[in-house]
Order: C-alpha cells, then structure tokens, then sequence
C-alpha cells in the first residue's frame, strides 16, 4: 500500500509540472490516503523461513512480543535437536558418502562444533584414536 502510495504522489508530481492541477490534486490526495493507511494498518508479524520456501509468518502484539520470540527460539532448538538426532548418528553398515553429506549439513548449519565435525569424520572414517591393547604409542 505504502509503494502505490508513493507512486501516486510521483505521477501527481508529473501532473504538476504538466500544468494538470486537477489531476495532480487528485493523486496527491490518494497518495496521501494510501501512505497514511499504510502506516495505521502496519501488521506486526514475524517470518519464519523454511526449506520448503513456504514461510512461516507469526503475529504478534507489542505485549506478547517476547512470548513470540522465545517461541521461535524454542522452535528452532528442537528443529536443531531432531536434525542432530537423525544425521549426526555414525553406521558402518551404511555408505560413508551420505553420512558424510550429513556430517558437513549439520556443520554448515551450525548445529554442530569444528571439533565435533572433526571427531564424527574420524569415527566415520574408523580413525578413532584410541589405541588396542598392547598396541598403544609409547612416547
């Protein structure tokens, strides 16, 4: 409302300088109303970005505003805690190619340390560093 708003003051303008006072008049006045209008009618919400580019848009009020806050905050710690669950589990019996791809999804995303990345890369590679016995490193 606000841009068709600003594009009716700026046609009204055009009118004014083409000597067209009626109808510079007249779109000064619906710009006027619009931009006006636009600034009462302001919704206050929050977006929510998802991975299927549908958003999600949360309302909210000038009092419970924070309620709205901690919820997305609540929302995106277990959205982190169920994907930490299902990719950051190591199989052998599966391919190392998409567990990796898990591996490196969870850090991109932050849901996991450098050093915890580095740690999963290394059990998924059977590079653990603990020693068998009797065949430990004597420094």
């Amino acid at each position: 409302m606000f841009v068709t708003g600003f594009f009716f003051f700026v046609f009204g303008m055009f009118f004014l300088f083409g000597s067209i006072d009626e109808a510079a008049a007249i779109c000064g006045i619906i710009a006027v109303t619009l931009i006006f209008t636009s600034f009462l009618d302001k919704k206050r919400t929050m977006t929510v970005a998802t991975y299927n580019g549908k958003n999600l848009i949360l309302y909210f009020t000038k009092r419970n505003r924070e309620e709205v806050n901690n919820f997305i905050e609540q929302l995106f710690e277990a959205a982190n805690m169920f994907l930490l669950n299902k990719y950051k589990k190591i199989d052998k019996a599966l391919p190392i190619e998409p567990q990796l791809n898990n591996i490196q999804f969870l850090r991109n995303r932050e849901i996991i340390s450098e050093e915890e990345y580095e740690v999963l890369i290394d059990q998924l590679y059977g590079r653990d560093n603990k020693s068998s016995i009797g065949f430990g490193n004597k420094n």
